[in-house]
């Protein structure tokens, strides 16, 4: 599980998804999505955003994660999906025994244990209670936290790659890269996701550039000509 969390924090930092070696092809249809970035001074692919905060336009942007410090885009969307799961599952885990730890050290006394429950940084820091079990109480409370709001991104982002969609996709109601959720699965994880699901080191080919992309209309046309 630390090897999943490292591994797939370490690509998501290191994977360059912004458009900084995209090569422009030299005629570029604005009714296939390309615009003017006026920041970056060039043409932008369809689904790319700028970011303020990269100073560049990314493949694919999802959003910029404050945790990370780089943005989500088509290259590294795998493995901050992935990241956040398993930082979910060991928070989950670590809930567990922090449970079963808590439970047999601290006795509860109402009504004191619930402002110690509530409030355990200003307990534990204006000294009210500088004990050592407040201190194991405010680690509990911060686990707990981390578990809800890993848990709360996990079902959200989950769900956009089922969609097929990013978030300014969702916010504007465009799901025109919807093909399916088996297909917008390989979207993301590529060709191998089953292997991508539980090892961030395995090689999975994207199937498409970042650039170009399919849609359920072009997608049938293509299964057409190919039958």
């Amino acid at each position: 599980m630390m090897l999943n969390i490292v591994g797939n924090f370490t690509y998501t930092v290191l994977c360059d998804t912004s458009t900084r070696r995209t090569i422009v092809p030299m005629k570029t249809d604005i009714k296939s999505g390309w615009r003017l970035c006026a920041l970056c001074e060039t043409m932008s692919p369809p689904r790319s955003w700028h970011c303020t905060t990269c100073d560049i336009c990314i493949l694919k942007r999802d959003h910029h994660c404050i945790f990370t410090g780089c943005c989500v885009g088509h290259f590294n969307h795998r493995y901050f999906l992935m990241f956040v799961f398993y930082l979910f599952a060991a928070t989950v885990y670590a809930f567990y025994f922090n449970n079963v730890f808590i439970w047999s050290r601290i006795n509860f006394e109402f009504p004191m244990s619930i402002i110690k429950i509530v409030f355990p940084l200003a307990i534990f820091i204006f000294g009210f209670d500088g004990s050592l079990e407040q201190f194991y109480l405010l680690l509990y409370i911060v686990s707990t936290v981390g578990m809800l709001f890993t848990g709360v991104l996990c079902v959200y982002h989950f769900h956009l790659v089922f969609i097929g969609a990013v978030a300014n996709e969702r916010s504007k109601k465009n799901y025109s890269y919807n093909l399916g959720w088996k297909q917008n699965i390989k979207e993301v994880f590529g060709d191998r996701w089953y292997l991508a699901l539980f090892v961030p080191y395995v090689n999975s080919k994207l199937p498409h550039d970042g650039i170009t992309w399919d849609t359920p209309e072009s997608s049938k046309e293509n299964y057409e000509k190919n039958r």
